[in-house]
């Protein structure tokens, strides 16, 4: 499964994709890196933009076939 993690570039976030990653998933990370840090990027992938950007957020979550499910 593509997951989306926002924030991913953060310590919470960055835990998280490797967590999911370690279940075998295709990560995402989107992140502005205003607090994040690219040495914490662990995804397969990484849009680096604001979340607040809908447009390129939408566009990324259709390149990679992802559903609009928040948990």
């Amino acid at each position: 499964m593509s997951i989306l993690v926002t924030g991913g570039a953060g310590f919470v976030g960055s835990h998280t994709v490797l967590q999911l990653k370690d279940q075998g998933h295709f990560i995402v990370v989107y992140d502005n890196l205003s607090k994040g840090y690219t040495q914490l990027l662990f995804g397969d992938e990484f849009v680096q933009d604001d979340i607040h950007d809908k447009n390129l957020l939408s566009q990324t979550m259709k390149k990679f076939n992802m559903e609009s499910t928040i948990f």
